[in-house]
């Protein structure tokens, strides 16, 4: 376990091995606190005013056999941004991941790994207005490596990329909800 802190922000991080050292285990985060010397204030609005980030970090990976080994992966981060209650700015990501890796004899390698992110935001001056969007992949990569000989390496493989994205949703005290149609792609490699 190590941690730190610091004047703007804190973090702590812990790792183990997994079955005599067969896997490990990865967890980490962090968070600002800039928020919380602005409660100090004599200033209301000041005090009611929110700044910070976080961010949380996991992995996981275990050697199934010696010709196989999996892993997933985490990420999950958030800004964090409001003056009182006139204005909010909030934005932050996730990610993860799956990934399994195969090795068949010398010559052949296989890499396997499965997505999904997610990007999101939020702006307004609530209850005025808001408007709220994000975007979301999810994907499969197959990536193999093929040794010719000590010198050349052949790698090849396919890639797929499902993309959802709804551009917005607006809402306001004097406005009517509304929400700009969803965008949907496929991108294959």
């Amino acid at each position: 376990v190590k941690g730190g802190v610091g004047v703007v922000s804190g973090r702590i991080m812990a790792s183990a091995p997994i079955d005599g050292g067969k896997g490990s285990i990865l967890i980490a985060g962090r968070r600002s606190w800039a928020d919380l010397f602005l409660k100090l204030s004599s200033d209301e609005q000041q005090q009611n005013t929110r700044v910070y980030f976080y961010d949380l970090n996991t992995k996981v990976e275990y050697d199934l056999t010696e010709d196989d080994r999996i892993g997933f992966s985490a990420y999950y981060g958030r800004d964090v941004f409001g003056y009182s209650d006139q204005f909010q700015f909030d934005w932050g990501n996730l990610s993860t991941s799956l990934v399994w890796n195969h090795a068949y004899g010398d010559k052949l390698t296989q890499n396997i790994s499965a997505f999904y992110t997610r990007y999101s935001y939020e702006v307004g001056s609530d209850p005025v207005f808001n408007v709220q969007s994000n975007i979301n992949n999810t994907g499969l990569n197959l990536d193999y490596e093929y040794a010719l000989n000590d010198k050349h390496k052949l790698k090849f493989g396919l890639q797929g990329t499902y993309y959802n994205i709804p551009p917005g949703i607006l809402t306001g005290e004097d406005l009517n909800a509304d929400a700009v149609d969803k965008q949907y792609g496929l991108e294959v490699t």
